[in-house]
């Protein structure tokens, strides 16, 4: 699914797995249920009980981890759940020396994940199978695993967790 709902205090968004961030700014429940029958036509209607519902329990009616991983920002920086609502909410743009912070952050973050990690043998063992699988469940992207295995980088970087753990196995087991 590369849309979903997602509740940030009163207000709901459509979010994007592909840009990573909101298609939408933040909506009352009113206003958002007339954009999504507009935007996905009158049958969606029959499943958006079901969506608000899950994303009233949970913050959003998908389990993709956009807290943790988003591209929100300016430059494609993660904005945490505050600035989301700021930014997506409230229409306040973060300032320079915010942007600047976050960006240094998320590069030592990116760095120290780089670091830590030997490189997989040409045959992996089962060991280093489940290394790499614990180094996805620690958060690191798809790409960042794949410079491990020696795979070179990817275009999509971020996918569900089970989804890169199955991605993980069938690379290592089938090459």
């Amino acid at each position: 699914m590369s849309r979903f709902i997602v509740r940030i205090r009163d207000r709901y968004l459509d979010w994007s797995t592909v840009v990573d961030a909101p298609v939408t700014s933040g909506m009352t429940l009113g206003e958002f249920h007339a954009y999504y029958v507009a935007e996905y036509g009158p049958d969606a209607e029959s499943h958006l009980n079901e969506f608000i519902r899950l994303a009233d329990e949970t913050g959003s009616s998908n389990n993709y981890d956009w807290r943790s991983y988003n591209r929100a920002g300016p430059n494609e920086v993660c904005l945490n759940e505050d600035e989301l609502y700021q930014v997506f909410c409230l229409g306040v743009e973060l300032d320079a020396a915010t942007v600047q912070r976050k960006l240094r952050e998320q590069e030592e973050k990116e760095t120290q994940r780089r670091s830590i990690a030997r490189p997989l043998s040409p045959s992996p063992t089962s060991d280093e199978v489940r290394a790499a699988c614990k180094a996805i469940e620690d958060g690191w992207v798809l790409a960042e695993v794949e410079a491990i295995l020696g795979k070179g980088k990817v275009a999509k970087t971020k996918t569900r967790r089970d989804v890169q753990v199955r991605w993980c196995f069938e690379k290592i087991l089938v090459n």
